[in-house]
């Protein structure tokens, strides 16, 4: 099996990898029911990365300890028969991972203010108990964050493959044979063209790729509880011919305009601007079970004041970590305030690390809080995401190349935080990241409880507790 698990739906003996028709072909997981599903985002704007993701939870939701009777990872109607009511589970399911990801739909249909593919996956996990913290939940669901088309191998992606123990969001994006990347019209934003798909297969004969697309709907619309079509079916799946030479002579995965299958996939936006030549991935979100390097919190109510601190860890990572980001919710904790509070203690007692107020939209920030997004009509009038920004929120705790945390190290970081807030105001997501923020990990800090007498002494100030 791909996966320990004890799921009561579980088929007993099903092929995870390969079938008759494409022999060749490894898979992640094409269990029944609860394999690498093929989800949709039609009818909910560019949302691709929502549904890309929405994969990997379904997936990951036929596994313990992800399958659980109270708050399951997803809301199946019925928790032994994935299959029935799923068009409907499945975008329910979408559209939560759309919330938490885009920003909710405001008043002129569009999405921003969201959390971005990284935080915004692991809030929905955390939301249901489910996400990864190294003291609470250690087999929790994280999301690994590698960002930059050179960073993103064939080798690496095949490795994911054959393991079958992790899931894999693709971020891509279309180039012009001269290396310019295609963008969006004025109209949708200007970006560049930026879509998700979810890594399903390899084939390493033949040099081809296996991606769920958002761009289609298998299941019966108007949504019916009985849905004819599965939920999980290799042939929703869809193949496309790697290049070659990129592989033997770079160990990069590019889709060529020139490749079998791959025409209507590398031309969608062309127009009077831009000729679409490749495509490449750019970004690559593995949702895996249990996370590493880490980010654990604690809290102590002392008089006055709280003491918070964050303990950065780097158990096995042959990458430095030099930078902590730590997401916290405007609307309960005071940032600036917790800003100055931490930039005094940490020049008395960690020098050698600064802080500062996570700005998600520029910088190298910018790519870790990025989402994709796009619309197969390439003018879709339900786009919703013209002008998208991230609302993400927070510290960034950061130290130089001499000081990064090497594997074994770690730190503890903190300030010392002037009144009382709920302890659950301060459990958030999280991320330890690279020098340059190329490769994150992304998790929950976790804040426990409040104990011992000074908790009961100031039982008036958290006797409102916020459960997630």
């Amino acid at each position: 099996m791909r996966r320990t698990f004890s799921s009561l739906i579980a088929i007993i003996g099903a092929a995870l990898s390969v079938t008759p028709a494409l022999a060749a072909f490894t898979y992640i997981d094409t269990t029944d029911k609860i394999g690498l599903p093929d989800l949709t985002q039609d009818d909910k704007g560019g949302v691709c990365g929502a549904a890309a993701m929405a994969n990997a939870f379904w997936n990951w939701s036929g596994y313990g300890p992800f399958n659980t009777p109270v708050r399951p990872l997803v809301d199946h109607t019925d928790a032994t028969n994935y299959a029935y009511n799923w068009g409907v589970d499945s975008d329910k399911l979408s559209l939560r991972m759309a919330t938490a990801i885009y920003g909710a739909v405001d008043e002129t249909n569009e999405r921003t203010g969201g959390l971005g593919m990284s935080a915004g996956a692991v809030t929905v996990a955390r939301l249901k108990g489910k996400a990864y913290n190294k003291t609470t939940n250690p087999n929790g669901l994280s999301v690994e964050l590698t960002y930059g088309w050179q960073n993103i191998t064939y080798s690496k992606l095949n490795t994911l493959v054959q393991g079958q123990v992790q899931n894999a969001v693709l971020g891509i994006k279309w180039y012009q044979a001269n290396g310019t990347v295609v963008k969006r019209p004025a109209d949708l934003g200007g970006d560049d063209r930026f879509h998700a798909v979810t890594l399903t297969g390899i084939d390493n004969l033949a040099r081809k790729i296996a991606l769920s697309n958002p761009w289609g709907d298998h299941a019966a619309t108007p949504r019916v509880a009985d849905e004819l079509n599965p939920p999980v079916k290799v042939d929703y799946y869809d193949a496309y011919t790697l290049d070659a030479t990129e592989i033997t002579n770079n160990n990069l995965p590019v889709i060529k305009k020139a490749g079998a299958g791959n025409t209507d996939f590398v031309n969608p936006f062309d127009n009077a601007t831009y000729t679409g030549a490749y495509i490449r991935p750019v970004a690559l979100w593995q949702v895996k079970k249990g996370g590493s390097p880490n980010v654990t919190g604690f809290i102590d109510d002392k008089p006055g004041f709280q003491s918070v601190r964050y303990t950065v860890e780097n158990p096995d990572s042959p990458e430095p970590i030099a930078n902590a980001y730590i997401l916290l919710d405007p609307q309960a904790i005071n940032i600036p305030l917790a800003y100055s509070a931490a930039t005094s203690w940490l020049v008395a007692n960690r020098p050698d690390w600064t802080v500062s107020i996570l700005d998600p939209n520029s910088g190298a920030a910018a790519d870790l809080f990025d989402a994709t997004g796009e619309d197969a009509d390439p003018d879709a009038p339900d786009y919703q995401l013209a002008g998208w920004q991230s609302g993400a929120a927070g510290l960034v705790f950061s130290t130089s190349s001499p000081n990064a945390l090497l594997v074994g190290d770690s730190v503890e970081l903190g300030f010392d935080m002037p009144g009382f807030a709920d302890h659950g105001a301060w459990d958030n997501v999280y991320a330890a990241a690279t020098l340059d923020s190329g490769h994150s990990w992304w998790g929950v800090t976790a804040v426990p409880e409040p104990s011992g007498m000074i908790a009961i002494a100031l039982a008036a100030f958290v006797a409102a507790r916020r459960r997630v």
